[in-house]
């Protein structure tokens, strides 16, 4: 299976988990340097900030957790290379005793993965949308989806 894919699905994972706690996406860069480059090959997706700035900390670690899951779908294999994104669910526990940590980090991952499982055709568009370019600006947008949160926090 091409690292390629594997990259579009994990990115287009975050995209989607932001979305569902109403935060935009500015782009996605779907990594991978032309032929002959000596680095290249993660993704990155940059949200709008201040949507992210009323996010707690369930809500964050979902976001983080949800690439690895859409990678893992798409995949059936266990992601190898998103140690950046564990390094964030660990930032936004860290200051928990251990016990509130690990409950923010399994009630994280549970509900990115309903996410990812509820709204997987959305996950392959995005794929494919990633696919087209290097660099997509706006991703939920050109798909024509409307900018709102299906979340409702506790």
């Amino acid at each position: 299976m091409a690292k390629r894919a594997k990259t579009r699905y994990h990115e287009a994972g975050h995209v989607l988990a932001a979305h569902y706690f109403g935060v935009r996406t500015e782009y996605v860069d779907r990594g991978f340097k032309e032929k002959g480059a000596e680095r290249g090959t993660s993704g990155l997706t940059q949200y709008v900030v201040e949507d992210c700035e009323t996010l707690g900390r369930l809500e964050q670690v979902a976001i983080s957790f949800a690439g690895d899951i859409a990678e893992r779908k798409y995949s059936g294999v266990e992601p190898l290379s998103s140690g950046g994104d564990f390094e964030r669910v660990l930032y936004f526990v860290y200051d928990l005793p251990e016990a509130e940590a690990m409950k923010v980090i399994e009630e994280g991952y549970v509900l990115a993965a309903k996410i990812i499982e509820q709204d997987w055709g959305t996950i392959e568009k995005l794929a494919d949308l990633f696919m087209e370019n290097q660099v997509t600006e706006a991703p939920l947008e050109k798909l024509g989806l409307v900018h709102e949160s299906r979340y409702i926090s506790k």
